[in-house]
């Protein structure tokens, strides 16, 4: 109560053009149900500019603010949801900013969540790695394409951890990309586990290569284990490193050359030796399969994800495991790669043991010569259940706010026809003519929706006219006439300031819907095509629907005579491309032996 009349207050002590616009609630005198209103209120003006009195619209938006709640209530629940995962979940704008972060980023980098908004996050990521995954998150943007990439984050307490990182864009409705969501994994136990073993299985590759060439070797025992301590090295330092050069002083020419022939072996035996372990212990699967369609070779990380066993997964069809509705794609991708194509972030769908399915990313390339190809795959099923959760709780909230924006607008034109409109009804059928014309015209389906939800608040202004003239039998005085016609420039200011398409809309046909073609109209007397496309054809449906209806000062015409009158108007009240579209209508609609065609069906009405 106190806001409201402090809110009335700072408007009636404001400037003649300004407007009030607040929200409050009220209590039902008998149930006690309370309702949630929003009021919106102008300064009727007086013929010199001064304060007449107040024009205000009152709406009931109870439904807009429940599903307003109904809104957060899901986003808290989605955040409680990614606050269970054990992955860092965060939502990136276009710009490269952060709009939104989990709570796991504490625990991963020591800091609150809110310090990763807008660029914040990069202040955790290491210094060495932060140019690269801006260069990255830049072609992520540039190609729309999403990405995984690991990096190092540095905790407060000046540890160093590295994440997993993979993204994901979310798009609209119009399929634009609308902003990014990342899931962010601690993978520095995996990290460590690769490094450690890689190192052990180059030393003892080394010596094990070594003693095989020196079961066949002339040199003394002295010289050999001299040659062993150069080999384990040779086996894990680059050619080019000092520390090979100085551990070789001392060894003649014959012996520099053995020494070095046994390391390039050491060095070869090493690295498949990294492979093979990367192989095992990645947890990505790994695999190869022939052109017959049977897997050749798996990694232990198709047994942990799908529980399968190994003999099992190698001596069915792939396709068996794949879910029905992805073996055709499947087959396709199977031929492009045996094709010579590359395969890049192919998704599909393979059964686990336990009868669900989990979505797999696939990477993979094809040897022609061998006949098989070899895959890289990621298990992608949390991201992707993740995915559309976000996406149909944003549809939820888009289709609960866009149904009470199109109550409210209801409402409101309700409210601006009711008292010279017996039928209360005018509005709407406005409204679905303009949609026919629109349509006739070749305009877009969406700009016909559009107009069809617009022009219902052609006369909105109306709110400022007083029933006097509003609701007058006889003639206008040039003066209430004069009255009259401010309904349009009010309308206009009722409605401006909106980023909403049908508000805007609205706005630009309650200015400019009683403008002529040949430029007697009101009330800035715009001709032919200075008038806004939107204005011509409401100007159309307006008139034919008060015609038929009956109104005050005048009673219902019969549809043949306001057909004639509008014919008639051609050229000089309105477009007569408009006409002409118009005319099709009425046309289609009397050879049509449909019942109750929207023209005729707004005569009977009237009748």
């Amino acid at each position: 109560l106190k806001a409201v009349a402090a809110a009335w207050a700072e408007f009636e002590a404001g400037p003649a053009t300004g407007e009030l616009r607040h929200t409050f609630r009220v209590r039902h005198a008998t149930t006690g149900v309370e309702r949630t209103l929003k009021e919106h209120a102008v300064f009727a003006l007086s013929a010199e500019g001064h304060k007449a009195a107040v024009v205000g619209a009152t709406h009931d938006i109870t439904d807009e603010a429940n599903a307003a709640r109904t809104v957060r209530r899901q986003l808290a629940e989605l955040e409680a949801l990614t606050a269970t995962l054990p992955t860092v979940v965060s939502r990136f704008e276009l710009d490269g900013t952060v709009t939104y972060c989990s709570e796991q980023w504490r625990a991963l980098t020591g800091r609150a969540p809110e310090s990763a908004l807008g660029d914040g996050w990069e202040i955790a990521v290491h210094p060495d790695d932060l140019p690269d995954l801006r260069r990255i998150w830049d072609a992520c943007i540039a190609s729309s394409k999403p990405y995984r990439h690991e990096y190092r984050i540095r905790h407060v307490d000046g540890t160093v951890r590295w994440v997993l990182e993979l993204s994901a864009p979310v798009f609209d409705d119009h399929g634009a990309i609308s902003h990014w969501v990342l899931t962010s994994v601690d993978v520095t136990d995996q990290h460590a586990a690769r490094s450690g073993e890689q190192a052990r299985a180059a030393q003892q590759t080394a010596l094990a290569s070594f003693g095989q060439i020196a079961l066949n070797s002339s040199l003394s025992a002295a010289e050999l284990e001299q040659a062993a301590g150069v080999c384990v090295r040779d086996g894990l330092l680059s050619s080019e490193d000092g520390a090979q050069a100085q551990s070789r002083a001392g060894l003649s020419s014959d012996e520099e050359a053995f020494v070095g022939t046994v390391a390039q072996m050491l060095k070869s035996s090493v690295e498949r030796n990294d492979l093979a372990h990367q192989r095992e212990l990645s947890p990505d699967l790994v695999c190869t399969a022939g052109f017959d369609g049977y897997f050749k070779q798996i990694n232990r990380a198709w047994v942990d994800l799908l529980g399968h066993s190994e003999q099992a997964l190698l001596e069915r069809p792939y396709l068996e495991f794949v879910h029905p509705d992805d073996q055709k794609q499947t087959r396709l991708e199977a031929a492009r790669l045996a094709e010579g194509n590359e395969t890049v972030r192919f998704q599909n769908r393979y059964r686990a043991r336990d009868g669900s399915y989990k979505w797999l990313e696939w990477h993979a390339r094809a040897s022609q010569q061998d006949s098989v190809v070899y895959s890289a795959v990621r298990d992608v099923t949390a991201q992707h259940d993740t995915n559309e959760l976000i996406e149909r709780m944003l549809a939820e909230r888009t289709r609960d706010l866009d149904e009470a924006r199109v109550e409210t607008l209801r409402r409101l034109a309700l409210a601006a026809e009711y008292r010279d409109d017996d039928t209360y009804r005018h509005t709407e059928r406005v409204g679905h003519i303009a949609g026919l014309i629109a349509e006739q015209l070749g305009q877009s389906a969406d700009f016909a929706d559009l107009i069809r939800k617009a022009a219902p608040l052609h006369d909105v202004g109306k709110l400022a006219i007083s029933d006097t003239i509003l609701l007058k039998p006889g003639k206008l005085t040039s003066q209430e006439f004069e009255r009259m016609q401010s309904h349009t420039t009010a309308g206009a200011r009722i409605l401006r300031g909106s980023r909403s398409d049908i508000l805007q809309m609205a706005e630009e046909i309650a200015l400019t819907h009683h403008e002529r073609w040949d430029g007697n109209g009101y009330p800035n007397r715009l001709n032919g095509n200075q008038i806004p496309l939107t204005g011509r054809i409401v100007a159309v449906a307006d008139v034919f629907d008060a015609l038929t209806h009956k109104r005050p000062y005048k009673p219902a015409w019969p549809l043949a005579d306001a057909l004639a009158e509008i014919t008639t108007q051609s050229g000089r009240q309105f477009d007569p491309h408009v006409v002409k579209a118009f005319g099709a209508i009425a046309q289609r609609e009397h050879d049509d032996t449909t019942p109750r065609a929207p023209l005729q069906q707004a005569t009977e009405e009237a009748a």
